[in-house]
């Protein structure tokens, strides 16, 4: 699943036919035939829901719980054709918190947002909105274990929840993570597996999704999940330029 690469300069320069004809140009067909994935890209759905909320936090580069969801709507539709039995959370499966600030990375709770932070603004006048945030009635999202592995460049959310449905394990970058208030309702146990690339590191090694087969294998999933904030992300799971 992609979720940034286009949308997120749509909204920066309005260039919306242009962008959108680079989009078609990437050839999804291509990397189906050719890897084996096949692309989800909620491009549509994340446009529309700039009318009347927010698919990206004003001081962070991250997808909100609401544009989240929407890519999860789309992910899951694919996931159906397999598992025809399997649920999909509607909006009143859920409660809803609001906050003005930002939260992506679970264990660290609220923020400015990491935009916000960089640039050094200095000014809170752009905490003007409030986000919806997505908490889940089937389980419990602050009761999760926990693998840190912060010299690998990597982190393991497990959620279990009880139903009678398929495994997933959803690896990817820091856009995999407003996906876990809301992923685990449809599956029995959830794995997140989380990689990022501080500055000075080789993407190459953080990314590739070899370094992680035996966890993913051990997980048994039926459904893997990559999400990624970028295509050109999807070479780096291959190691290859």
């Amino acid at each position: 699943m992609l979720v940034k690469n286009i949308i997120f300069q749509e909204f920066n320069n309005g260039r919306n036919d242009k962008l959108k004809s680079i989009l078609d140009r990437i050839n999804i067909r291509y990397i189906k035939e050719n890897t084996g994935i096949e692309i989800v890209y909620p491009h549509n759905e994340l446009k529309q829901l700039r009318k009347t909320g927010f698919s990206y936090f004003k001081t962070d580069a991250h997808w909100t719980d609401e544009g989240a969801y929407l890519g999860y709507l789309r992910l899951m539709e694919k996931v159906k054709q397999d598992f025809p039995n399997i649920k999909i959370a509607k909006e009143n499966d859920f409660h809803y918190i609001y906050k003005r600030k930002v939260r992506v990375l679970p264990r660290a709770g609220f923020h400015n947002g990491r935009t916000y932070s960089i640039m050094k603004l200095q000014d809170k006048s752009v905490f003007d909105t409030k986000y919806k945030y997505f908490i889940s009635n089937d389980f419990d999202y602050n009761k999760r274990d926990e693998i840190l592995k912060d010299s690998d460049l990597y982190e393991i959310y497990i959620f279990n929840n009880d139903t009678d449905a398929p495994n997933a394990v959803l690896f990817g970058d820091s856009f995999t993570l407003n996906l876990l208030p809301i992923l685990p309702a449809s599956f029995k146990n959830t794995t997140n597996i989380y990689s990022w690339v501080p500055e000075k590191k080789d993407i190459y090694s953080a990314f590739k999704i070899s370094r992680f087969e035996e966890y993913i294998l051990k997980n048994n999933p039926q459904v893997l999940v990559i999400t990624l904030s970028d295509i050109h992300r999807l070479n780096y799971l291959f190691d290859k330029e």
